[in-house]
């Protein structure tokens, strides 16, 4: 009784305990292999899998722990299995392996009974949580209604370590448009201090070294630009004209408001083309 006693509370006190551990990672890996370790550990399973499914209801990744020497055994997953789950929301207990229709298992492995519960994000099925184990009829229903506990966790983790994935995709894609982009790009907050600037922009001042976060100085020649930059967040519309620098460099500047108050400014080197009319005219 009080061994009864001490599993119940070891696997009441593993939901909030996975859960803190969940909330601070963002790599799936990471996140599978802590979830898995302390699930297989607390449950008495042999071995636990994680498996990430595509969207033609295929294993794309299945991340697995197993905390025996005996290695681990690929899991495959059936078609019903997964058409099972998504039918019912529900997870599946399966008591004997060997003849349990849902699971596909050879008469050489060593996996007898198993728990399998679905990972639901806000949209789709995610993938399944499935423990493991040796013995037939290890696993009951305050298992599964535990492992589906945790598992309403995990897929809130595994959603927001996608997030955070395409977060960072995002970023590297723009900080390659900025690094490689022919025109200068800046950017200026609510209160017109520059906080963004691609390499090329930093081209454009030759006469004074920029600071981040500071205002262009007045009276050094870029007045023109820093008044195009008003009348754009004073009609809170796109302002385009043409500007002239302090090098007599000219630039068509291209002024588009943003979300938060500031202001992206994109100016494009025209220089050329005015001499170019210049000679004409002259001609």
């Amino acid at each position: 009784a009080e061994d009864m006693i001490r599993r119940r509370n070891r696997e009441l006190n593993l939901l909030p305990e996975i859960g803190k551990e969940l909330s601070a990672r963002t790599d799936i890996k990471d996140l599978a292999a802590v979830l898995l370790k302390r699930t297989v550990e607390t449950l008495g399973a042999i071995q636990g899998d994680m498996i990430i499914l595509q969207s033609a209801k295929r294993a794309q990744q299945n991340y697995q722990v197993s905390l025996f020497p005996t290695p681990s055994q690929e899991l495959e997953i059936s078609a019903s299995l997964i058409d099972h789950i998504e039918k019912s929301h529900q997870g599946v207990i399966v008591d004997d392996a060997l003849k349990n229709p849902l699971w596909l298992a050879d008469q050489n492995t060593s996996i007898h009974s198993a728990v399998i519960v679905p990972l639901y994000g806000r949209r789709t099925l995610l993938g399944l949580l499935i423990l493991a184990h040796e013995q037939e009829n290890y696993f009951n229903m305050e298992h599964m209604l535990l492992l589906q506990a945790i598992a309403s966790q995990a897929a809130i983790a595994i959603e927001n370590a996608h997030l955070y994935a395409d977060v960072a995709h995002e970023q590297k894609r723009l900080a390659a448009i900025l690094q490689y982009a022919a025109e200068a790009i800046l950017m200026f907050d609510a209160q017109g201090k520059l906080c963004l600037l691609n390499p090329a922009g930093e081209k454009l001042f030759t006469d004074f070294k920029t600071h981040m976060n500071e205002p262009l100085p007045k009276e050094r020649g870029y007045d023109a630009f820093v008044s195009l930059l008003n009348d754009a967040q004073q009609s809170h519309l796109a302002k385009s004209g043409e500007v002239t620098w302090p090098d007599l460099r000219t630039f068509v500047a291209l002024i588009t408001p943003i979300e938060d108050g500031g202001q992206v400014a994109i100016l494009h080197d025209v220089s050329h083309f005015k001499d170019l009319e210049k000679v004409k005219n002259e001609f």
